[in-house]
């Protein structure tokens, strides 16, 4: 998760919120790097540093793991055709898929309640 170097992308219950349904969804601490929430996502590269300081909108930049997004590697992905230790077949449990579709969906749902 990039929420900037003071998480000051998102206002801290939404942060708060977004922390706790990572945690029931796929685990305690999930979200955590190198002791850590998240990164930064600062610079000019960033999708959710440029929303927040260009667009003056609320932001979160979500990056996931194939563990929690690759349900079957298809024999066609650049990715399989790799000969290093992160190519070849791979399939995420599908837990941790079903895991971290359930917690954008309840994401999602938390942020049209704050819109209301």
């Amino acid at each position: 998760m990039g929420t900037g170097s003071q998480d000051e992308y998102l206002p801290d219950d939404v942060y708060r919120t977004l922390i706790t349904i990572l945690n029931k969804h796929l685990g305690k601490d999930v979200a955590y790097r190198n002791g850590m929430p998240g990164f930064r996502a600062e610079g000019s590269n960033r999708i959710a540093s440029f929303a927040y300081r260009e667009l003056k909108l609320h932001s979160v930049q979500i990056e996931m793991k194939p563990s929690v997004r690759v349900p079957l590697r298809r024999t066609g992905s650049s990715a399989y055709q790799k000969k290093t230790m992160y190519g070849g077949p791979y399939s995420a449990l599908p837990k941790n898929v079903l895991g971290m579709t359930q917690t954008l969906v309840e994401f999602i749902d938390y942020l049209k309640t704050c819109q209301s």
